[in-house]
């Protein structure tokens, strides 16, 4: 399966060894901002299938690095052109917890970075087969507040602002 690799763990419980494997998935969150006026604006996604904002994000496919990923993820996800996006490495977050995907439990190893649209203000053509259905150019505080489904989306967007600009 593109982008899983799998880790197995070991838990003990009143010794009886119990051992899990799990797939582990690398992801990549791409917090893209750009400056008008002297104002930072993040771009989020609406996910229709959640009904919940987000990042463009998606998995690392084979021997990508992470900056290459978070290129492809948002051009992917809403035709940005890759030329116009510059990612910010230094600014990034990472985290790890378990979820379900394709009703399999997996382990996955998330990292946001900075991503910086240096284009014109271009229409978003969102992608169909990625299930958004709006997006939008926010100020700091609005992301903030529509980034309110999982915990791990707040907390990533708040610490690569924070390593960013200094927020």
């Amino acid at each position: 399966m593109r982008g899983f690799s799998t880790s197995t763990t070991i838990f003990l419980k009143k010794m009886n060894i119990f051992i899990v494997s799990m797939d582990t998935r690398k992801n990549v969150r791409a917090i893209v901002y750009r400056k008008i006026d002297q104002e930072y604006q993040f771009l989020l996604l609406f996910a229709a299938r959640k009904q919940y904002w987000q990042n463009p994000q998606g998995g690392l496919e084979d021997d990508e690095d992470l900056s290459a990923a978070a290129k492809r993820e948002t051009h992917e996800e809403t035709d940005l052109p890759k030329s116009n996006l510059e990612v910010m490495c230094q600014a990034a977050h990472s985290t790890s917890y378990n979820a379900v995907r394709l009703g399999r439990d997996i382990h996955v190893d998330l990292t946001a970075v900075a991503v910086r649209y240096t284009g014109p203000d271009l229409e978003i053509h969102l992608s169909e087969d990625e299930g958004h259905t709006d997006s939008k150019w926010c100020s700091y505080d609005e992301a903030r507040s529509l980034l309110t489904l999982y915990p791990e989306q707040r907390e990533a967007f708040e610490e690569v602002c924070k390593k960013l600009f200094d927020l």
